[in-house]
């Protein structure tokens, strides 16, 4: 007869730890039962209930496969140790006492997987369930009560036991059951203060759940409360508890007892319902409870809210002053009364006066707290160190606040500054400067100690011979100009009644003068260059009128508002216009957009109408910007649903890859068909007739058209130009770059996913079409480029480009969008792959082994790893003599066995590939195994014939496609699979190939496979796109680019192989 669990049995039953743990059952201690789960798997549920402990009971569940005749998985109350003697020992006990019969039987099937912790009816417990608060309210009560309700007879107390891991050895089996069904609901932040309540409680009722706590201790409690507020009922309001972290302010008021007596209390309109000191003291006001920071000890606190806070005549003075004070930072104010008469006093805290007088031929500084102009005190007061100091002046007695940092900046003004003792200085409240040396450090650096409340008075005959240390303060005064294109503005700076003009400013720095003369005579020595540098770069972006104002383009004006944020010294004011500009510059809209077309609202997502929103305003001010969002976020229907809102008599000129003409014209079929347009192309006889008779509001054209008949669009008159993947000016020193650039229109917008693909040129290039002028030069803005690698938080060129330009992610707007897994597959080269392999590596070596005699020639060197790359493909792409076989290069044989598995799972998948002879070895393989396929490279005509037949037909599961020609504008959802054959030097374009997939549309997970050769330059490659940045500049056109940027360590390693 076969015995129950046999196999399981035999493996533990000869080994040491078996003998060692097991304990023998007999049939009196074990009962159990049976239920077959819904894989078709055995549940032995096993209670054990040793003779030696009879209050002892062990529960032991058992999952056991019929298929594999193991032990799938044990679970065991006792235990949590990989190797259970409770489970060793059920098996010695099942080995010998139950038959396997017992398994055919006809058990009832149930189902046992579980995802959730607990049942639904814990679940409406856990969500029921609240904590309600009685005593909050009373300021009379000495205890605030918490209530646990609706936690279905729950005991509260055992659930801090068993969070504690201090429940009873002995405790009733139903018990302990409940209380592990129960536990679960109870969150983290639940248990933590159940252990925090308890600890702090004065008495309980465990029957009814209710737990009080001295009203002393309640905000011990508060901190534990916050993150479970929404279980938080107050009993006197019966709604949810409310926590602000902010400090409430407190009105306090001063009330008269007698003569001689005064009470300090709380103000009756504050409607203060309660008071809880601790620690952290909380009151509670308007059902809120709100922390207090009062610069008071605790009793003192206490007091205050018990009008107990009482306070003798002598004492006012320190009350209207130091303690009125420091009141007031924590949110605080005192009112007192017109009717209590207070000491004379001077709330307000000195400024220090330095005089500086000419004595013979010695200077003297006399120095005094100046609390008024005709209140000046000796500077020896300080010495006294006190805060409140009674001093006559003009024959009568006044109290002073001396605020406690005066002496550190004495001190420091002393040591630090003008070098000369301190004692000596504040003990005669002056100070004598005799010798040449010390009057010639005094005069250069006086300044250098430069804060707002110090003073400084020089005489007359000795003014000019002091060095002034100023900080610019430059003031524009911004106003419409009468142009909407244009704005003026004047500008003047502020420096301590210092008069300079920024022509001083100009001259000064030039001359490279360490100190200015004004023409008044004084030396002055600027503390913030930076300031005019910037405020001279502005005013080099713009012209200046006969009235000496400037006037500047409208799209600086956020340059112009940023200046302040870029430094605080500068002061910009704009008149109504210009702020409500800026403001929705900010804000990316307008307070009030125009409304959406109708039949496009329905369609739009709610990111597609902010990006219309975005564009409109932009329109409204004449302004222009880039759309930047990801690719397959709709970049086209949000300038589609611009076109459609604006009058019909306005004309478009919208430039793309010739590629995306018919996708545009599809586009405005679907989404507008009231907007007319035509497709400019054809040949120069075609083109001329259509352009001759273009009544139409869109004209759609290629950039190679652009660059043919720019004369013939230069004379046409547009309101707006749209460039489509403007990527395509990315270098401004093309032809079609600077053709482009030649059109004019009152409104200009760009579309691109990648506005910066490899080098901050590119970018440079789209803004320079958008507003040219607006940013620095090339040179200087690669500048910039370099100073933000060292210093990132100096982002000046996020400030420039920031308002015209609007990127939105799929993963921040798409939150339906499937997931999408990427996997590099290595794979290793074929013998005759290798060969050809090391055959380049030892001509390129050799190259390098020369390399001192002469310079690295990096054409060759980057024909060489062209060369590298096609072997790792095929052989076949450098020698036509190889045949075509998959079996000759590790990756088709591996892309082979792909191929076929993705065909086989029911996928369909784009395959891209940079090399058509790689395209074609893989059309091969696909005819050999009869899969169904569309082909996609530059040679194609009629493309969108080709697109729609893969996405349309279910029996077409593979299209080939160029990495170039189908990197961009077309949408291919109907795939959930997409094949990298060979890295690209720049992975935005890899991004842009599996955009094609992972797009707006798409409902299914999109799997993408890397395919890298081990060991080889393509390895190598994606390593150092990780670690070097400068990768980003490669381009076929760029290569030798990428080449300089490497060392020749680096170009070394490029050419090893393992």
């Amino acid at each position: 007869m076969a015995k129950l669990f046999g196999s399981d049995y035999h493996e533990h039953s000869n080994t040491w730890y078996f003998k060692d743990k097991m304990e023998k059952y007999r049939d009196e201690e074990v009962s159990y039962d049976v239920v077959k789960d819904e894989s078709g798997n055995y549940v032995f549920s096993f209670l054990i209930k040793p003779v030696y402990d009879e209050n002892k009971k062990i529960r032991l569940k058992i999952k056991y496969s019929l298929k594999t005749n193991k032990v799938e998985n044990y679970q065991c109350s006792e235990c949590d140790k990989p190797l259970c003697k409770h489970y060793l020992s059920i098996l010695q006990f099942a080995y010998h006492s139950i038959s396997s019969q017992i398994l055919e039987k006809r058990w009832v099937v149930t189902y046992q997987s579980k995802l959730t912790v607990y049942n639904e009816y814990w679940q409406k417990v856990k969500l029921n369930s609240q904590i309600h608060i009685n005593g909050l309210t009373d300021p009379m009560a000495d205890k605030v009560k918490f209530i646990f309700k609706n936690y279905d007879k729950t005991d509260i107390f055992m659930i801090s036991l068993k969070f504690n891991n201090r429940l009873p050895e002995e405790m009733p089996e139903q018990d302990s059951l409940f209380l592990e069904t129960v536990y679960p609901i109870f969150s983290q932040e639940e248990l933590t203060f159940i252990d925090k309540l308890i600890s702090v409680k004065c008495s309980v009722s465990r029957k009814n759940n209710t737990f009080s706590v001295h009203k002393k201790d309640f905000s011990k409690l508060i901190m534990y409360l916050k993150p479970i507020l929404n279980k938080i009922v107050c009993d006197e309001s019966g709604s949810k508890l409310k926590i602000s972290d902010e400090v409430t302010k407190l009105n306090l008021v001063l009330e008269e007892i007698d003569a001689y007596n005064f009470r300090l209390k709380v103000s009756d309109s504050d409607k203060i319902n309660n008071f809880f000191p601790g620690n952290s003291s909380y009151i509670m006001k308007e059902m809120i409870l709100y922390p207090l920071d009062l610069p008071l000890d605790l009793p003192d606190v206490k007091k205050l809210f018990e009008n107990s806070f009482f306070i003798k005549r002598h004492e006012l003075v320190y009350l209207v002053t130091v303690l009125k004070r420091q009141l007031n930072l924590a949110s605080c104010s005192i009112d007192i009364p017109e009717s209590i008469v207070l000491p004379d006093y001077y709330e307000n805290p000195p400024n220090i006066l330095l005089v500086f007088e000419k004595e013979h031929k010695n200077i003297l500084m006399k120095a005094y707290l100046k609390y008024a102009e005709t209140c000046l005190l000796p500077l020896s007061l300080l010495n006294l160190k006190a805060e409140l100091i009674e001093y006559k002046v003009a024959h009568h007695k006044f109290w002073f606040y001396i605020t406690p940092n005066l002496e550190f900046e004495i001190r420091e003004f002393c040591h630090d500054i003008i070098k000369i003792p301190y004692l000596e200085f504040t003990n005669e409240s002056q100070y004598c400067f005799k010798s040449k040396n010390e009057i010639e450090h005094l005069k250069k650096s006086l300044f250098e100690f430069s804060r707002t409340n110090w003073e400084i008075q020089i005489a007359e005959e000795i003014r000019n011979e002091f060095i002034y240390r100023i900080t610019l303060k430059p003031v524009f005064k911004l106003s419409a100009g009468e142009s909407i294109d244009w704005f003026s503005y004047e500008l003047s700076y502020e420096a301590n009644e210092i008069n300079i003009s920024q022509d001083e400013l100009r001259n000064y720095f030039k001359s490279e003068e360490k100190f200015l003369k004004t023409q008044d005579g004084k030396l002055v020595f600027i503390n913030n260059r930076e300031v005019f540098e910037e405020v001279e770069g502005f005013i080099k972006k713009s012209q200046k009128d006969n009235d000496k104002k400037y006037k500047a383009s409208l799209y600086k004006l956020p340059w112009i508002y940023q200046l302040s944020s870029i430094n605080p010294a500068i002061q910009i004011y704009g008149d109504e216009y210009l702020n409500t500009m800026y403001e929705n510059l900010l804000n990316r809209k307008m307070e009030k957009s125009p409304d959406i077309n109708v039949g496009l609202r329905a369609v739009m997502r709610s990111y597609q109408k902010s990006g219309f929103a975005w564009i409109k305003m932009l329109e409204r001010y004449r302004l222009n910007g880039i759309l930047a969002d990801d690719m397959g976020l709709g970049k086209t229907l949000q300038a589609i649903s611009v076109i459609a809102t604006n009058p019909h008599h306005m004309r478009y000129l919208i430039v793309c890859p010739k590629t995306l003409l018919f996708n545009w014209a599809n586009e405005f079929d679907k989404f507008a068909p009231q907007i007319s347009y035509l497709i400019y192309e054809g040949s120069k006889e075609e083109r001329t007739a259509l352009i001759s008779n273009a009544m139409v509001q869109v004209v759609l054209c290629s950039y190679a058209i652009v660059q043919n008949d720019l004369n013939e669009l230069q004379a046409l008159k547009f309101d707006y130009i749209i460039l489509d993947e403007a990527q395509h000016i990315k270098n401004p020193n093309t032809h079609r770059s600077k053709s482009i650039k030649k059109l004019n229109s009152n409104h200009k917008l760009a579309l691109t996913g990648t506005p910066l693909e490899n080098n901050i040129t590119e970018l440079w290039s789209i803004f320079d079409f958008l507003m040219p002028g607006y940013l620095p030069s090339l040179i200087k803005f690669k500048k910039l480029t370099l100073e933000l690698a060292n210093k990132p938080e100096n982002n000046v060129i996020q400030r420039y480009i920031s308002p015209f330009i609007l990127r939105r992610k799929k993963q921040e707007v798409l939150i339906e969008l499937p997931d999408k897994q990427e996997q590099t597959i290595f794979c290793q080269m074929s013998e005759i792959q290798e060969k050809y392999y090391l055959e380049i590596l030892n001509s390129v070596k050799k190259e390098f082994d020369e390399a001192h005699e002469k310079p690295v020639n990096y054409i060759h060197l980057l024909a060489a790893l062209t060369r590298l790359r096609q072997i790792c493909d095929h052989p076949y792409l450098i020698d036509r003599n190889v045949k075509t076989n998959p079996e000759l290069s590790g990756k088709a044989e591996l892309l082979e066995e792909l191929l076929l598995d993705t065909y086989e799972n029911g996928k369909k998948f784009l395959i891209f590939s940079q090399y058509i002879s790689m395209l074609e070895i893989l059309r091969e393989i696909l005819i050999k195994h009869k899969i169904p396929f569309e082909y996609l490279d530059g040679s194609v005509q009629d493309r969108q014939r080709v697109i729609d037949h893969f996405n349309t037909d279910t029996n077409v599961r593979a299209f080939l496609i160029s990495l170039k020609t189908g990197g961009y504008g077309i949408n291919l959802t109907s795939a959930d699979t997409v094949i990298i054959v060979d890295p690209w030097w720049n992975p935005m374009l890899e991004n842009q190939a599996i955009d094609r997939a992972y797009r707006i549309g798409q409902t299914q997970k999109v799997n993408v496979y890397r395919l890298i050769t081990k060991g080889t330059v393509e390895e190598k490659i994606m390593l150092l796109q990780q670690t070097k940045k400068s990768l980003f500049d490669c381009l076929i056109e760029g290569g030798e680019q990428l080449l300089r940027h490497l060392s020749v360590d680096e170009l070394k390693k490029l050419f090893d192989y393992k």
